[in-house]
């Protein structure tokens, strides 16, 4: 693919984007990165990275065509973002490093990351806006839904099926075909070895239930401290 992106986000995982992005491009895809959006306006008009920081989502209305990336770490606060621009008719390609491997019969949906060293084998279904963070391993016949998150190094074995915004925190792991319901938060180092229901935090080995939040939470801005994500 090729074209015109910007990067929405101007945090570290917003960096982290834009340096995929430019991995891309030199290994032969036309992407040109014209900056970061954010919707914090004392941003506006700084350099990040080298690169301006152009505006919030508003910027994407008056430049139609340009394509999306998404550079916001929390699940929650991409969905968010997304749920602001939709409509506007921007590309949000996926972008899959050159060194990841993705086999035979995976998908990846519109605007996933599947970062360096990551490998999916053979039958995965990565949702819309999903990431998969560095060093990532999804074994067969997994399904990872809209928004979820995989922190570096997570492991996921046969079958597991991951819920819309679960956000799996650093090195941590399930057994086969457990079920990590939607909008669900599994601590970094983790092992879970049974289903978990939505709208949890479960962390430890093996990963017990410290905290259930209601059906919707996702959808209220929180304070900064609690948008940070499992990793």
């Amino acid at each position: 693919m090729s074209g015109p992106i910007v990067v929405y986000g101007a945090g570290g995982h917003a960096r982290e984007i834009a340096a995929l992005v430019a991995d891309l491009r030199r290994a032969g895809e036309g992407w040109e990165f014209k900056g970061f959006l954010s919707d914090d306006a004392t941003q506006w008009g700084q350099t990040i990275a080298g690169m301006p920081v152009l505006g919030d989502g508003e910027w994407l209305a008056r430049h139609p065509g340009v394509a999306l990336a998404l550079g916001i770490g929390s699940p929650a606060a991409r969905c968010r973002a997304v749920a602001r621009i939709a409509g506007l008719g921007h590309p949000l390609p996926a972008l899959v490093h050159p060194t990841a491997v993705v086999m035979d019969r995976s998908q990846v949906g519109q605007g996933a990351v599947v970062a360096a060293g990551v490998v999916v084998t053979v039958d995965v279904d990565l949702g819309p806006c999903s990431v998969l963070n560095v060093q990532c391993s999804v074994s067969h016949d997994c399904r990872i839904g809209a928004y979820g998150t995989l922190a570096p190094r997570v492991a996921l074995p046969g079958g597991v099926q991951v819920g819309t915004g679960c956000d799996i925190g650093t090195g941590a792991s399930t057994v086969p075909r457990v079920e990590l319901g939607e909008w669900s938060v599994v601590g970094a180092g983790a092992t879970v070895t049974r289903n978990l229901p939505s709208n949890c935090t479960a962390v430890g080995v093996p990963a017990r239930i410290v905290r259930e939040r209601r059906a919707g939470w996702h959808l209220e801005l929180a304070p900064e401290s609690a948008e940070t994500t499992a990793q």
